[in-house]
C-alpha cells in the first residue's frame, strides 16, 4: 500500500476532538501500522491501522471487531471530512484508558 500522511499534523490538529492525541503521538505511544490485521495493543495508547478498505466495509469491520475483541475501536474515512484522518483507518485504543481520559478531559460524552 502507497500511502504518505504527515501524522504529526494530523494529530496536532485534531487536539479540539482528541485532546490526549497530540502528546500521546508526541511521546510515540501511537503506533501507525499498514494492515488490518489486529495486534495487542501493547504499550501503545493507539494503534491506527490504515487499510485498503472502502469506508463502508470499514464501519462493518470496525463493528466485528467491537463485538469480538476487547478493544475499543473505531474507523476513520477521508470522505467523512471534518477531523477525518487522511487514509482509511481503524484505530484500537485500550476502553479502560481511553475512558480515564475522557473523565479527566470531559470528553466522556463523544467518541474521540
Amino acid at each position: 500500500m502507497d500511502v504518505e500522511a504527515d501524522w504529526a499534523n494530523y494529530f496536532q490538529g485534531i487536539q479540539s476532538v482528541c485532546p490526549w492525541s497530540w502528546a500521546a503521538w508526541q511521546a510515540g505511544r501511537i503506533d501507525i501500522v499498514y494492515h488490518a490485521e489486529p495486534q495487542d495493543l501493547g504499550t501503545y495508547s493507539a494503534r491506527v491501522y490504515v487499510v485498503d478498505i472502502h469506508n463502508h466495509d470499514l464501519r462493518a469491520y470496525s463493528e466485528y471487531l467491537n463485538a469480538t475483541r476487547s478493544d475499543e475501536w473505531f474507523y476513520s474515512d477521508p470522505e467523512y471530512l471534518g477531523d477525518s484522518t487522511p487514509h482509511s483507518c481503524l484505530i484500537q485504543q485500550d476502553p479502560k484508558k481511553l475512558e480515564e481520559i475522557r473523565q479527566k478531559t470531559g470528553t466522556y460524552n463523544t467518541k474521540a
